[in-house]
């Protein structure tokens, strides 16, 4: 869609700290969904923040 309109998107390199976790629930339910899906989470969310991937447009 955006490159309908001209815009180039492109994914920075990451992840990005986003915030930490509000509660030791949050975090244990995101490790549980990370691991639902196969996604490693080892360096990344089990630090204790919440990461993001960044595009920019």
């Amino acid at each position: 869609m955006l490159s309908q309109h001209a815009y180039v998107t492109e994914k920075l390199e990451g992840p990005f700290p986003q915030r930490r976790f509000a509660s030791t629930e949050e975090r244990q339910h995101v490790l549980d969904n990370l691991s639902r899906l196969s996604i490693d989470a080892a360096g990344a969310e089990v630090t204790g923040w919440y990461l993001a991937e960044l595009h920019v447009a």
